[in-house]
């Protein structure tokens, strides 16, 4: 493994949730592409690791586009509603098979 390479990790694969973690050159990368990003609005480049690159963006693109809250649970009650209704299919299926 080649120690001088920058490394730069989603920090939930290491227990710091919601951080982005790395070493000193990869976070030194990765200031470095902040900076190009916010001069000329994207850095894309092969210094930070597993991220392809950084991208500015309007805070009002960032406030209107951001999921919804509650958009996993929507999916968890959707998910549940669909499940009881494929039981529901299948034990109906069930019963109209014991007819004959």
């Amino acid at each position: 493994m080649d120690i001088d390479v920058p490394k730069l990790k989603d920090g939930n694969d290491f227990q710091y949730t919601r951080h982005i973690v790395g070493d000193e050159p990869g976070l030194k990368s990765l200031i470095n592409a902040c900076e190009v990003a916010i001069e000329k609005g994207e850095y894309i480049g092969t210094d930070l690791d597993d991220y392809h690159g950084v991208t500015k963006l309007d805070s009002d693109y960032l406030s209107e586009n951001q999921e919804s809250k509650s958009t996993p649970l929507v999916l968890c009650i959707l998910s549940l509603v669909l499940m009881f209704s494929v039981f529901l299919i299948v034990v109906g299926f069930i019963d109209f098979i014991k007819w004959f």
